[in-house]
């Protein structure tokens, strides 16, 4: 049973990371991609959570679940 996951598991991965690029540059093209990054506090927030908080949280349930 366990076989049967991890297969599926690899298949759905590979396809919603093949689909995913396809699918955005279907919707937005270079000049609206970019505008998101003139909006400085978006941009904050985005690196504090994916450099600081998001790590931290990871790192504190780690140490409430063993």
């Amino acid at each position: 049973m366990t076989d049967i996951l991890t297969i599926l598991l690899k298949i759905s991965g590979r396809d919603f990371h093949g689909g995913q690029p396809a699918g955005s540059r279907l919707r937005l093209n270079l000049k609206e991609a970019l505008r998101g990054l003139r909006d400085v506090r978006f941009v904050t927030l985005s690196v504090l959570w994916a450099f600081v908080l998001c790590p931290a949280l990871a790192y504190g349930l780690t140490l409430v679940i063993p």
